[in-house]
């Protein structure tokens, strides 16, 4: 009879680990946004992101990678780091614009 009351006992907390796991993976998901829409907010004004890794530099052009987004971008003048963009999530294209 003890044997059974443990494994009742043992039940009851799986609920609470899946509660845990599930909040976890939203605090997660909630993070990646910001870092991601932080580094949005600073390419769309022609601003170098903050969370990117250069993986592909040229003279006039390049590539940034970020955590399920990129860049590819032309070298801008003056106080602008990119004179045009491509931004993608996911490899689908979700912004493109020129400066001038």
């Amino acid at each position: 009879m003890e044997f059974f009351e443990k494994d009742s006992g043992m039940k009851e907390k799986k609920p609470e680990n899946a509660k845990k796991v599930l909040n976890a993976v939203l605090i997660l998901l909630l993070l990646w946004a910001a870092i991601g829409l932080a580094d949005y907010m600073r390419i769309r004004n022609f601003d170098r992101p903050l969370f990117c890794a250069e993986v592909q530099a040229k003279e006039l052009d390049g590539r940034l990678v970020g955590a399920g987004y990129s860049v590819e971008y032309e070298t801008g003048e003056g106080d602008k780091a990119f004179s045009h963009y491509v931004y993608r999530v996911f490899g689908m294209k979700a912004d493109e614009r020129f400066d001038g």
